[in-house]
């Protein structure tokens, strides 16, 4: 029989973690740095289409986007029924090695595994291009639910402390900052003559990255420990975990924000691509991906400085107030594209990336530390560890919110008029695409950042779940 749970009155159950002392809460460097390493693994299995997907087989190999956008969207959309199925598993499951962290180990070395299928189409006709994306992508998305959403869930119950939650968070982003770093420069690497064209460069690049993120993920599990304390007790059904856990306006809210930020940053990539090699580089793709190297190698000190700063924020004002004012400076980011975008000037979009690099880092670090804090008032209510399901939903608005920038990317430069990606966009469509990319991110962003003013747990508050925690166990 299923637990009945309230979602207002605490229940009287034995707790399934027992949280550490006031004193002995905060974590050593080791484990940080060591559950920092998998976010690597977790970092190209996300973002490998982004920096890599578009420039090959939309620049370079001519594939439709619509067709493109489709087969990605498509793909992630049947991921997503696998998030709740990951995270519910992973809450419910007893080995040697804890809950979390064989998923991290086997489904990271998997993961590297298949990576280097994405670029061994059997045909390059725009009907083959299409199936096997949508096929091989299914594959990756689906061993990405298995090893991000535990992998999160890990992150959640390293530590206790309020502070603490974001450093874990932050060592993370220091690492995934610098995988950017490395990211800016594939597209530069893949076109180097000497592979003989970009889809050739794809495939030995992506054995270089499935084989650091196999070591990656074989890092986490072996430099990490669990603290969870496995309490055997009848499962709860996937739907009602999720309900229950949509419940808590305080996460709904972090959701809804998350969503919105992505949907804001994503949905407009097509659009990006188009304008940096046809309006600021005009055509020369040698320049774009040159741009694209240099920009984002500049970038990775103002990450590094926004990611260390949110986090000295946060310690003294509260997580609340750093969100905020990182999505106030990407609302200014945008909004300076209207006269950094340029031909004339083409590496002045780099200003435009420095900001976003402080910023959206910095937000998405402080957003699983607001999530690991709702994990414990969570705890209160069931009775139970559920960082699995809480990061299952977090990885499933993810995915959706990829899924609908993914759409509405491949369609974007239609509504512009640009139908035929056999030839160049004309000087008027570009315009249009430059004043529609403004207007799509900062409706979204700012629609994010009244979610998070009326985001309710404070430092206080936080404090004070953790001792009815406390009073819970010795009880």
């Amino acid at each position: 029989m299923e637990d009945s749970v309230n979602s207002v009155t605490p229940i009287p159950q034995p707790a399934s973690i027992v949280p550490t002392q006031a004193g002995d809460s905060r974590l050593a460097w080791t484990p940080k740095l060591a559950y920092a390493g998998g976010g690597l693994t977790d970092y190209f299995y996300l973002n490998l289409d982004s920096v890599l997907i578009w420039p090959v087989l939309a620049i370079n190999l001519k594939m439709n986007t619509i067709l493109l956008g489709i087969a990605m969207a498509v793909a992630r959309a049947i991921g997503c029924m696998t998030d709740p199925v990951a995270g519910n598993l992973s809450d419910n499951i007893e080995t040697r090695w804890g809950r979390r962290r064989p998923f991290i180990l086997l489904f990271g070395v998997l993961g590297g595994l298949f990576i280097p299928l994405v670029w061994t189409p059997p045909s390059e006709s725009q009907m083959s291009l299409f199936w096997y994306t949508l096929v091989i992508w299914t594959l990756i998305t689906i061993l990405y639910s298995f090893f991000t959403v535990p992998y999160n869930a890990l992150g959640y119950e390293l530590t206790s402390d309020y502070d603490d939650r974001t450093r874990v968070f932050s060592w993370r982003g220091y690492v995934q900052i610098l995988a950017a770093f490395a990211a800016a420069w594939v597209w530069w690497f893949v076109m180097r003559p000497g592979f003989h064209g970009a889809l050739n460069g794809a495939r030995y690049l992506s054995l270089i990255i499935g084989l650091m993120m196999m070591l990656c993920a074989l890092w986490t599990f072996l430099g990490t420990r669990e603290k969870v304390k496995f309490v055997r007790r009848p499962r709860m059904n996937i739907l009602a975990a999720i309900r229950l856990a949509m419940k808590d306006k305080a996460f709904v809210m972090i959701q809804a924000a998350l969503l919105l930020m992505l949907v804001g940053m994503n949905w407009t990539s097509s659009l990006g691509i188009y304008l940096q090699v046809y309006y600021a580089c005009r055509g020369n793709q040698q320049l774009a991906s040159s741009l694209s190297g240099v920009g984002g190698s500049v970038v990775v000190i103002p990450s590094l400085i926004g990611m260390r700063l949110a986090a000295w924020i946060s310690e003294r004002l509260g997580k609340r107030e750093s969100v905020l004012l990182c999505i106030f400076l990407t609302l200014l980011s945008v909004l300076s594209v209207t006269w950094i975008l340029t031909p004339q000037h083409p590496y002045w979009v780099i200003f435009n990336w420095m900001v976003n690099g402080m910023t959206v880092p910095a937000i998405i670090m402080l957003f699983s530390s607001m999530t690991a804090d709702v994990c414990d008032e969570d705890q209160l209510v069931t009775g139970r560890r559920r960082e699995g399901i809480f990061s299952a939903v977090n990885s499933l608005v993810t995915k959706i919110a990829l899924i609908t920038g993914t759409v509405l990317g491949g369609a974007m430069p239609a509504l512009v008029g640009y139908t035929n990606s056999k030839i160049a966009p004309t000087l008027g469509q570009l315009g249009h695409m430059k004043a529609l990319l403004i207007v799509s991110q900062l409706i979204p962003i700012a629609c994010a950042g009244t979610f998070i003013f009326f985001y309710p747990i404070t430092r206080q508050r936080a404090r004070e779940t953790q001792a009815k925690l406390q009073v819970s166990v010795a009880d």
